[in-house]
C-alpha cells in the first residue's frame, strides 16, 4: 500500500468500474441504467490505489417533493472495499468524500438505504445512519379466481404525461414522496434491464385514474408476487379495486403463493389493503436514513414520507 489513495467521483464519459458493483449491475446495461439514465442524476464515488479500484461508495438518487418543493433523497448501495484494503481506512475516506459532495443541507437531503451487517455497523458508526423502521409488509394469498386482467383495466408499456398529472393530484396527500413523473416511472420500470415488470392502469392516455406495478420476486422467496408500486388518488375507490383484482390475477397467472405490497401504516391505502385480506408481517431488514437537515429527521421522515417498495430501486 506504498502507493498513495486517489478518491473522486466517477465521470459518465469514463468506461464502467464493473468490479465495484459486480453483483448488483453485472453488464453494461445495467451499469448504464444505475449510473447514465437515472433522471434524478449521478452518485458514486471510487477509491484507487496504483489505478486499480480499492473501494466504492455509491446511491441512485430520486428527485423528491418535500413540503412542495423539488429535493434529492438518494439510495444507498452496498459498499465495497478489497479484503486487503479493510484496515486501511480506504472505505471511511471514500465515504467522506462521498459525504462532503452529497450529503450537506443543499445537496442530499436523505440518504437512505436496507444495509448488510457491514454497513449496518459502518453507517451507525460513521455516517450519522440511524433506524428509520423495521420494514414490513402486507400480504395476502392469491386465492382462486381469474388470471386474466379485469375489465377496466389495461397493460402498459410506458407511462406518458397523464402519470405527472396522476402523481401532482396525489402528492398534495404527502408531505414528501419520490416524484413519480413519466421520467422516473419509465426510468423506474418501462426501461429497467434487471427485471421485468407489468405496468397497471385504470384510465386512458388523457387521464390516468390509477396505476399498479406488478412483478413475480421468486429470488426473493419462492412463489412470491410484488406490488412495487401503486398511486390512486385517495377516494378512488373504483379504481382501486380494479387494481387489486389486477395484481391478484396477476399473481395467480405466475403461480405466486404469496402477494406483498408496502405503504406507510398511516396511508389510507394500508388499511384498504388490510380490509381486503391482506395481513402485516414483519420483515428481518432494518431501513436506515441519514438526514443532512435535523427537522427532517427520522421521526418526521417516518410519519410524512410516503413509501412503496418501489423506493428500493434495486426491487
Amino acid at each position: 500500500m506504498s502507493a498513495a489513495l486517489e478518491i473522486r467521483a466517477w465521470s459518465p464519459e469514463e468506461p464502467p468500474v464493473y468490479e465495484a458493483l459486480a453483483r448488483l449491475f453485472p453488464g453494461a446495461a445495467g451499469w448504464d441504467w444505475a449510473f447514465r439514465q437515472n433522471p434524478g442524476g449521478l452518485r458514486l464515488f471510487l477509491a484507487r490505489r496504483a489505478g486499480r479500484v480499492v473501494a466504492q461508495c455509491a446511491a441512485l438518487p430520486v428527485r423528491t417533493r418535500v413540503l412542495g418543493a423539488p429535493r434529492t433523497f438518494a439510495n444507498l448501495l452496498d459498499t465495497f472495499v478489497r479484503p486487503e484494503e479493510r484496515e486501511s481506512g480506504a472505505l471511511l475516506a471514500t465515504a467522506q468524500a462521498f459525504l462532503a459532495a452529497h450529503g450537506g443541507p443543499e445537496q442530499d437531503l436523505v440518504h437512505y438505504g436496507w444495509p448488510n451487517a457491514h454497513d449496518l455497523a459502518f453507517g451507525k458508526a460513521h455516517l450519522e445512519h440511524e433506524l428509520l423502521r423495521v420494514s414490513s409488509l402486507l400480504v395476502r394469498e392469491p386465492g382462486a379466481g381469474p388470471a386474466g386482467l379485469p375489465e377496466g383495466v389495461r397493460e402498459l408499456e410506458h407511462f406518458g404525461p397523464a402519470a405527472d398529472v396522476l402523481y401532482a393530484c396525489c402528492a398534495t396527500h404527502w408531505n414528501a414522496s419520490a416524484i413519480r413523473d413519466a421520467a422516473f416511472l419509465n426510468w423506474r420500470f418501462a426501461r429497467n434491464p434487471l427485471q421485468r415488470y407489468r405496468l397497471l392502469a385504470v384510465g386512458d392516455e388523457q387521464v390516468l385514474r390509477g396505476y399498479a406495478v406488478y412483478r413475480p420476486a421468486p429470488e426473493l422467496q419462492p412463489g412470491l408476487g410484488l406490488v412495487l408500486d401503486w398511486l390512486v388518488l385517495p377516494g378512488d375507490d373504483e379504481a382501486s379495486a380494479r387494481l387489486v383484482a389486477a395484481v391478484l390475477a396477476c399473481a395467480r397467472a405466475d403461480g405466486a403463493r404469496v402477494l406483498a405490497a408496502s405503504f406507510p401504516e398511516w396511508s389510507p391505502w394500508s388499511l384498504s389493503f388490510q380490509e381486503q385480506g391482506f395481513q402485516h408481517r414483519p420483515s428481518e431488514h432494518l431501513q436506515l436514513v441519514r438526514s443532512a437537515v435535523p427537522r427532517f429527521d427520522m421521526l418526521w421522515l417516518r410519519d410524512n414520507w410516503w413509501t412503496t417498495l418501489a423506493d428500493a430501486l434495486l426491487l
